[in-house]
């Protein structure tokens, strides 16, 4: 049994991930099951939604969820405990220490450090080096970035490199699901772009922002730019826009994703900084393009695959408008997703690799036989 550990869950769309994560295990007939915050057929409403709570409520929720958490590793001790860190926030360092007593235990580094929506340095960086070198065993990370990132500061542990996970979630959408902002945000006789995800300097809203100032107005009247997800630091939430451009400044539910994503022509991902990205991943699962900045984590993507994205520069606000303005210009049909690009795709996230990675790592010759085992 994996028990697959998930503090954030439906809070930021974790719970896609998630469910890639136990569908692909468990074509290898391993059980699966994952602990978070939100109940559904692979997962067990086990940990809190901290975020929900006032800050007294948070501590003591915490506390008690870190108590639970000891005694389930101390009770379950013959399974094995994957928990999902995010820039090792301090309640990944918690999470981290507790389970650092378990003799089968693995940490997703989705992110090495924090990534903050004002783009601020991580200052405890020092602290988390020291966590990961002599508490956590084993990582299991998304990224050549990620892996270097924690060798250089001296990581002995084993590290698996294994891509984001394939996306299967459903794709339907739910008519009933859907406000009014989703369904006239597509317009149907323009290009339809996407910012999705979490607004942040991090992930180069600025830079987005203070192109649409330098967009030929000509061109501006094809293109219909949509931006959606959660703004917590109130980056945009009060800003003036252009009025071609359309703020869904919230939580964006299944139903509505699935329609922003199908209905949208390309994706726009101006980031400064990423370690690894669930919204590329969920383009590529809808098939569609993305205009991606000149970052190491996307020019390797773009090597591997190229039918799948640009590669544009964001030096500058005047250079990625025109950026912008050249995708009137292309051909959508015929440029992006070409079979072999597919083809790879889905080889490079064959979980069986994973699978492998995870019994060598464990150095137990009987591992595969429990994983492989309902109990």
């Amino acid at each position: 049994m994996i028990y697959l550990i998930d503090t954030i869950g439906k809070e930021v769309g974790m719970h896609l991930y998630n469910n890639a994560f136990v569908t692909e295990l468990r074509k290898f007939k391993i059980q699966t099951t994952v602990l978070s915050n939100y109940k559904t057929d692979n997962s067990i409403e086990y940990i809190p939604n901290f975020y929900k709570k006032k800050r007294i409520q948070k501590v003591l929720t915490l506390i008690s969820t870190l108590f639970r958490f000891l005694i389930l590793i101390i009770k379950k001790k013959e399974n094995v405990f994957i928990y999902q860190s995010y820039g090792m926030r301090n309640i990944d360092i918690l999470f981290s220490i507790i389970l650092s007593i378990s003799k089968s235990s693995f940490i997703i580094v989705h992110d090495v450090y924090t990534l903050t929506p004002n783009n601020k340095i991580d200052k405890n960086k020092k602290i988390k080096n020291l966590i990961y070198k002599y508490f956590v065993k084993r990582i299991i990370c998304h990224s050549d970035q990620t892996k270097n990132i924690l060798s250089n500061i001296g990581y002995k542990g084993d590290l698996i490199l294994f891509p984001h996970f394939n996306y299967s979630f459903n794709k339907n959408i739910k008519k009933e699901e859907l406000k009014s902002d989703i369904i006239n945000s597509i317009k149907k006789d323009k290009l339809n772009l996407l910012f999705f995800g979490q607004i942040s300097l991090t992930k180069g809203i600025d830079i987005l922002i203070d192109s649409l100032n330098y967009i030929n107005p000509e061109i501006n009247l094809k293109l219909n730019i949509i931006i959606a997800g959660v703004d917590k630091s109130n980056l945009i939430t009060k800003k003036k826009l252009p009025p071609n451009v359309l703020k869904i400044c919230r939580y964006i539910n299944d139903s509505e994703l699935n329609y922003l994503f199908t209905k949208t022509d390309f994706l726009l991902l101006p980031y400064k900084k990423i370690y690894q990205s669930g919204v590329l991943d969920t383009a590529v699962y809808f098939e569609k393009p993305s205009l991606l900045s000149d970052i190491k984590y996307f020019r390797d993507f773009n090597i591997n695959y190229p039918s799948f994205s640009l590669i544009v520069s964001t030096s500058s606000a005047i250079a990625y408008a025109e950026s912008i303005e050249n995708l009137t210009k292309l051909n959508l049909s015929d440029k992006f997703f070409t079979k072999p690009d597919l083809n790879k795709y889905k080889a490079d996230h064959n979980c069986s690799q994973l699978v492998n990675d995870i019994n060598t790592a464990l150095s137990k010759q009987f591992l595969h036989h429990r994983l492989s085992t309902h109990k």
